[in-house]
């Protein structure tokens, strides 16, 4: 597994307790041999991990993406029990966050100096560190083509176990992705990640950062070539910053 992280997020992809994808960028470094990666302790992805302990994380390299899934450890310092629980993986937390601190130093930095418009819950007091060990590396690359309407993504799914992360395009209609390593589990749904500091420019400061996520239905089309999936949107999720706005399509929908 390589150690190299490309000033580019990376994008964690999680299970909620429905067995649904929840996928979002994060900023993660390999060391130790597992994945590291950092958020608020209150963001939804801590809340589903901490019910299913799974992550995949995907890193874009020079041929596509890496993703690394296997079980997570949530290392919360208001917790102790949690690094009592995940007592092999402290040793490593300091290292892991210092690595996370020079592989993002301007990130860090524009975090730092922008701290009186970052809300409290995202506050560096309020920050746990994650850890997943690798029980799959997988490598994937996006579909050879996609409508000129659509948009480049993170399609977040999943095998009917565990999480998966897909780079695909979005056209509001439809996701395509390529080959999977492993099958879609096509009842768990997606969810089609977009964000400026995944996919295009990389933002300095948190509050610059833009992106969406649709958590969706699938409805495959048989008359769609392989790797392309219709989808029904349950709801979506806009950001700018810290600033998130999400509405829901159908009756409680995730």
């Amino acid at each position: 597994m390589s150690a190299h992280v490309s000033t580019r997020f990376a994008a964690v992809t999680v299970l909620d307790r429905d067995g649904r994808p929840h996928t979002t960028p994060v900023a993660a470094v390999c060391h130790g041999g597992r994945w590291w990666f950092t958020t608020s302790r209150r963001a939804a992805k801590v809340r589903f991990l901490r019910d299913r302990p799974v992550a995949t994380i995907a890193v874009a390299n020079a041929t596509g993406w890496l993703t690394t899934t296997g079980p997570a450890a949530v290392l919360d310092i208001s917790d102790p029990g949690s690094l009592l629980r995940h007592a092999a993986h402290v040793v490593d937390a300091g290292p892991a966050s210092l690595r996370l601190a020079g592989a993002y130093a301007r990130d860090v930095a524009g975090y730092l100096t922008h701290l009186g418009d970052i809300p409290g819950a995202w506050a560096p007091h309020e920050r746990v560190l994650v850890a997943v060990d690798p029980e799959f590396v997988e490598h994937s690359v996006p579909p050879d083509r996609r409508p000129t309407d659509a948009v480049a993504c993170i399609v977040g799914a999943s095998d009917g176990r565990r999480p998966m992360s897909l780079p695909g395009w979005f056209d509001g209609d439809a996701v395509g992705v390529g080959a999977p390593a492993r099958p879609i589990d096509p009842t768990a749904g997606v969810a089609v990640m977009s964000d400026n500091a995944l996919l295009d420019d990389d933002p300095g400061r948190p509050t610059d950062q833009q992106g969406l996520l649709v958590r969706a239905d699938l409805d495959e089309d048989p008359d769609r070539r392989d790797g392309v999936w219709g989808v029904v949107a349950r709801s979506m999720t806009t950001w700018r910053g810290f600033d998130t706005t999400t509405r829901r399509f159908r009756a409680n929908a995730a």
